[in-house]
């Protein structure tokens, strides 16, 4: 449950972020090019919206969330959502939540892992929280492991379903952990440092191909504007995804997708793999999505 109290505590971190971000210039915070094109203005001008024209981004301005302030931040402040802030002791209980809750992503998944040879059939979940997804994607019969900053919550999958949570990407190779399927929901927008923490990913786990589904913010409407706030810095675009692969000699598929409980295609899916292998753009990744991207 989230208290007043941390509420205060979460206005308070956002107020200094945005002020630590302006003090910075309004630099866009993954690839730290500044002059953005303020494309939609928020209390204010504080917390405007800008387009970074190195990286193709959309962000607002941030200062704080990275290191060890960031980690800081997911251990004692962050609880973005129901699920991750309810702490199933059950099992079966917590994938029936995950599942009414749209959490469970295997049929987009089970796609991608099945293009692949079987040695490299398994799944990474990056910003696993404490584990609804990996719980889910169990049934896929592969291994999966996940990473997580937040303390609480990785010790807390660890203990009640003994899943494989790590507190960071290296932790996780140490552990021989990597290839097969990386994978996020929701949780790259959160990530100023977005391009290198994907680089990083990319050199030290090696994946043989990612999955990952952001909210949809092309094309830019007023609409965009509640997405990119307090606990999402970024907007990930189509155009980031493009340049990102591009500048690794990678191959990407971007969609848009509806999930079954929203009205909307209001996600972005965003595949990537080394040209050819999967072929992605063969993959059928069934009626939520909708169109490309």
């Amino acid at each position: 449950m989230t208290t007043p109290h941390k509420q205060t505590r979460a206005r308070l971190f956002h107020l200094a972020d945005l002020l630590a971000g302006h003090l910075r210039g309004n630099g866009c915070p993954s690839c730290r090019r500044r002059g953005g094109e303020r494309v939609i203005k928020k209390h204010g001008g504080l917390g405007s919206i800008y387009r970074c024209a190195g990286c193709g981004l959309l962000f607002r301005p941030t200062g704080l969330q990275t290191g060890p302030i960031a980690r800081w931040y997911y251990s004692v402040i962050y609880g973005d959502g129901e699920i991750t802030r309810s702490l199933a002791e059950d099992r079966d209980v917590a994938v029936a939540h995950a599942r009414a809750g749209g959490k469970d992503r295997g049929a987009l998944v089970e796609p991608l892992l099945d293009a692949l040879p079987s040695a490299a059939q398994s799944i990474g979940v990056l910003g696993a929280s404490w584990g609804y997804e990996l719980l889910a994607f169990e049934d896929l019969g592969v291994p999966v492991w996940g990473i997580e900053p937040g303390d609480r919550r990785r010790a807390h999958g660890q203990r009640a379903f003994g899943l494989e949570l790590y507190p960071t990407i290296e932790a996780a190779r140490r552990a021989g952990r990597g290839g097969g399927v990386l994978f996020s929901s929701h949780v790259l927008e959160h990530i100023p440092t977005l391009g290198a923490t994907l680089t990083e990913a990319l050199t030290t786990l090696k994946p043989a191909a990612q999955l990952h589904i952001t909210p949809r913010v092309d094309p830019l409407t007023p609409a965009v504007g509640p997405v990119i706030g307090r606990e999402h810095p970024l907007g990930v675009t189509a155009e980031f995804w493009r340049r990102w692969a591009a500048s690794h000699g990678l191959a990407v598929r971007l969609a848009a997708h509806q999930p079954p409980s929203e009205p909307i295609p209001c996600e972005m899916v965003a595949l990537v793999a080394p040209p050819g292998a999967p072929d992605l753009e063969a993959l059928d990744l069934g009626d939520g999505v909708v169109e490309a991207l």
